[in-house]
């Protein structure tokens, strides 16, 4: 192997896994993770819904249809336009799935809303601790994981 060979090889496996760590994640796929593998739902409350690449954003991604009938806003329209999960709209679900594991929400509406005396979800996780780029990061790598080992 010749010296250019063996350093287009070695640029080809450097390249390879750091393209992968940057595809974005979209909204479809972030549901399927925070259902199936966050740990932040109880099994009994859903079927395990066994990843679907043709239907994981679609309109028909049964982790986010269980996700907005919770009042945690996964948008269909987000879903199936491919929408990217940014860390803001991390900011806003985990401040959802917080709320509705403390039961300190309006029950009577369909979507879990910011509480009246927030001005946004991040000031909203920021005042309980909660750290949205974290949960955004590790929903992303569990993600990568999956896809990569093709579990999902």
């Amino acid at each position: 192997m010749n010296r250019c060979t063996g350093i287009c090889f070695i640029l080809l496996i450097v390249l390879i896994p750091l393209n992968l760590l940057s595809k974005e994640l979209t909204y479809g796929e972030a549901a399927y993770v925070i259902v199936n593998h966050s740990k932040l739902f109880n099994e009994d409350d859903y079927d395990y819904y066994h990843f679907n690449k043709k239907r994981v954003n679609t309109i028909h991604n049964k982790s986010a249809i269980f996700l907005n009938n919770l009042g945690i806003d996964f948008d269909p329209l987000y879903v199936s336009l491919k929408r990217v999960f940014k860390i803001d709209d991390a900011s806003k679900i985990l401040g959802q799935i917080y709320l509705l594991h403390s039961r300190n929400f309006n029950s009577d509406i369909k979507s879990i809303l910011l509480p009246e005396n927030y001005l946004s979800w991040n000031e909203f996780c920021e005042m309980h601790s909660l750290d949205s780029a974290k949960f955004h990061k590790t929903i992303q790598q569990t993600f990568i994981l999956l896809r990569n080992k093709k579990t999902y």
